[in-house]
C-alpha cells in the first residue's frame, strides 16, 4: 500500500530514470540514446525504465519557462513501430497495469523526492541518483557551447554536475550540454 511507503528507504530507488532533452518542442538525438541504453540497464537490473522530459527557456537575467515532464509506455502499442528497437511498454513485461495504481505510486515517490530535494538539496537525493544514471561509467562524447571532448563519465556532484574525466586525465565538471554515450562512435 502506498501508506506504507518509506522515502528515505533509498533501496526504494530502485528504477533506471533517464532525463530526455527537448529544445523548442524537438527531442535531442542524445534522448533516444540514452532511453535504449537506459533499456539495457532497467533490463540487466530487471527494473523499470522512466523518461523525464526536460526543457527551459532562459537568459542570463531570468528563467521564461520550464517543461518538466514524465512519460511511460502501459500498454503494447503505445509508441511508433520504428521506436520498437528502444521502446517498451509495462505490459510487455507484466500483467496489464492499472494505470490508477501507477499513478498513485507514481506521485508519491515524486512527492517524496520533491520532499528530499527540498529539504536536503541535491544531496538528498544524489545517492539513488547515481545508482540509477546509465552514463557513470561509460564512455562518453561531451558537446555544449564551449566545450567538446571525449572522456568518461565518473560521478556525480553535491549539485548534480555530471563529472566526466577526459582523455587527458582532467576531471570536467559537466553542467549543461549534450552528453552522447554514442558520440564516442562518431554519431550522435
Amino acid at each position: 500500500m502506498v501508506e506504507n511507503y518509506n522515502s528515505m528507504d533509498l533501496a526504494a530507488f530502485k528504477n533506471v530514470w533517464v532525463f530526455c532533452e527537448q529544445r523548442q518542442g524537438k527531442m535531442m538525438p542524445t534522448t533516444f540514446e540514452l532511453i535504449s541504453e537506459g533499456r539495457k540497464l532497467a533490463d540487466e537490473l530487471g527494473v523499470e525504465l522512466c523518461g523525464i522530459l526536460l526543457e527551459i527557456s532562459a537568459d542570463l537575467d531570468q528563467i521564461e519557462y520550464v517543461v518538466v515532464g514524465t512519460g511511460l509506455n502501459v500498454l503494447r502499442g503505445a509508441y511508433p513501430p520504428e521506436l520498437s528497437d528502444r521502446a517498451a511498454a509495462l505490459e510487455e513485461f507484466a500483467d496489464p497495469p492499472v494505470r490508477r495504481e501507477i499513478v498513485v505510486h507514481y506521485l508519491k515517490a515524486l512527492e517524496d523526492n520533491m520532499t528530499l530535494l527540498e529539504e536536503h538539496g541535491f544531496p538528498g537525493i544524489q545517492e539513488a541518483y547515481r545508482r540509477h544514471c546509465c552514463t557513470l561509467g561509460s564512455r562518453v562524447h561531451v558537446i555544449g557551447t564551449e566545450i567538446d571532448f571525449i572522456g568518461t563519465a565518473e560521478d556525480i556532484d553535491e549539485t548534480g554536475a555530471l563529472l566526466v574525466r577526459d582523455e587527458s586525465g582532467v576531471l570536467q565538471r559537466v553542467l549543461s550540454g549534450d552528453v552522447s554515450v554514442r558520440g564516442v562512435m562518431g554519431y550522435v
